[in-house]
């Protein structure tokens, strides 16, 4: 007859063979889930890497002792290319509800396309199918001059484009910029209250980013009196989001940046007087961040891109120079060439 010590050796025995069991079991758990995982993770397709405008200035030398690296993502997405309304279509409607009365004039540019335009004694308005601009003159006996605050003038466009039954899909916080008179040039100011111009410029976004793209700024001026006397708006609705792709961090973009592998996108000067250099001795970095960039002629895909504020001297004055360096993970690019000259 069995006795308790020999049961006792059994139950052990068995323990230890149900517990090898049970730790094969959730091995082979492990590798299902994880395998099917993989299976259900996208396959990131070779895209070509972004045709960025590189501008025809050198640079000798940039600085970045002093920029600061943000934290950033280790993935972002890409969108189908910007599809744009025809603002055109929507011609006889904005100019009747800015009451020009005549007939339009056919316009074009080369860069622009064809376009119509509407003036009057008192302002006038130009239509392309992508963008459109409005001035209003400068009236014979101007009112009083007004201080009014930055939010003030953003409700003043905020009516404006209300009125006309045009999207405010741009950036909230607008870039202020103040200018003043010297003969027949506007000079930056920072005294806003002797300011012969107020400007408000402001970009489109992507989930949050800023585009970058040439021309594409909503650039609004006011005069002294906190009225509207210049807007140009550049119409942008991106696609939809493809997919995720990695992304290089900041300190592997400034490396591409300090090694001829970026891109100078965009130069604005401070003034309007001073006529800017074919090469830049040096160009301090100020600021990082992502962004997307889109140009006219590579509208199929809107890829994201580290961008590098910098200034550059021009004697007297600084301008601004903002370098790109393509954001995905270059092993995600299939080959092409280097940015256009």
């Amino acid at each position: 007859m069995t006795n308790l010590s020999d049961l006792s050796i059994t139950v052990k025995k068995l323990a230890w063979v149900i517990g090898l069991i049970i730790l094969v079991a959730i091995l082979v758990l492990l590798i299902v889930l994880r395998s099917s995982n993989q299976k259900k993770s996208p396959q990131l397709d070779l895209i070509d890497k972004p045709k960025l405008n590189n501008l025809s200035f050198k640079t000798d030398q940039i600085d970045t002792s002093n920029v600061k690296l943000p934290q950033s993502p280790t993935t972002l997405a890409i969108y189908q290319g910007y599809d744009h309304a025809n603002l055109l279509s929507l011609s006889a409607s904005l100019a009747q509800k800015l009451s020009f009365l005549n007939k339009p004039s056919n316009l074009h540019d080369v860069n622009l396309g064809d376009g119509l335009a509407y003036t009057s004694d008192t302002q006038a308005l130009a239509i392309y199918k992508n963008d459109f601009s409005y001035q209003k003159y400068p009236a014979k006996q101007p009112s009083a001059p007004k201080s009014l605050t930055t939010d003030q003038l953003k409700n003043t466009l905020n009516t404006f484009f209300s009125n006309l039954g045009l999207p405010q899909n741009f950036s909230d916080a607008p870039q202020t910029t103040y200018y003043q008179s010297v003969g027949e040039f506007l000079t930056v100011t920072t005294d806003s209250k002797n300011a012969t111009i107020t400007n408000l410029k402001f970009h489109h976004e992507i989930a949050g980013a800023e585009v970058i793209m040439p021309n594409s700024e909503i650039s609004a001026s006011f005069n002294k009196q906190g009225e509207l006397a210049e807007l140009s708006y550049f119409d942008f609705q991106p696609g939809s989001k493809i997919v995720d792709y990695p992304i290089i961090s900041a300190k592997e973009a400034v490396k591409t940046l300090t090694t001829s592998g970026a891109a100078l996108i965009k130069v604005q000067s401070s003034n309007t007087y001073d006529i800017l250099p074919n090469e830049f001795k040096l160009a301090s970095a100020q600021k990082a961040y992502l962004a997307y960039y889109v140009t006219p002629d590579q509208s199929q895909i809107i890829q994201p891109i580290w961008a590098f504020e910098t200034q550059v001297n021009l004697g007297k004055s600084q301008a601004l120079a903002i370098y790109a360096v393509p954001a995905i993970d270059p092993k995600f690019f299939t080959q092409s060439p280097a940015p256009k000259p």
